[in-house]
C-alpha cells in the first residue's frame, strides 16, 4: 500500500472584489455610490434602472448600499 504525503494547502487568491480584511474594493463602493445618486438625480425607481442595464431590482438593490458595493468589473454599460 502507498503512503499517502501531506499536501501543502495553496494560498487562494483574491478575486479582487473584496480588500484582504473583508471590505469591499473602494471602486466597488464608489460605482455603487455613483449609481445611486445618478438613479436619485434622474428620479429612476431600482426596478427601471435594473431593467435598463439588465439585473433584477434586487441586484442594484444589493449593489447600491455603500457597504456593499458594486462588482464593477463585471458590468458594461
Amino acid at each position: 500500500m502507498a503512503k499517502k504525503t501531506a499536501t501543502k494547502a495553496k494560498p487562494r487568491k483574491s478575486s479582487g472584489r473584496m480588500a484582504s480584511k473583508g471590505f469591499p474594493n473602494p471602486i466597488d463602493v464608489h460605482v455603487g455610490q455613483r449609481m445611486r445618486q445618478r438613479r436619485a438625480l434622474l428620479g429612476m425607481s431600482q426596478t427601471t434602472l435594473g431593467d435598463a442595464i439588465g439585473l433584477t431590482f434586487q441586484q442594484v438593490q444589493k449593489y447600491e448600499p455603500v457597504l456593499t458595493g458594486c462588482p464593477a468589473a463585471g458590468y458594461s454599460i
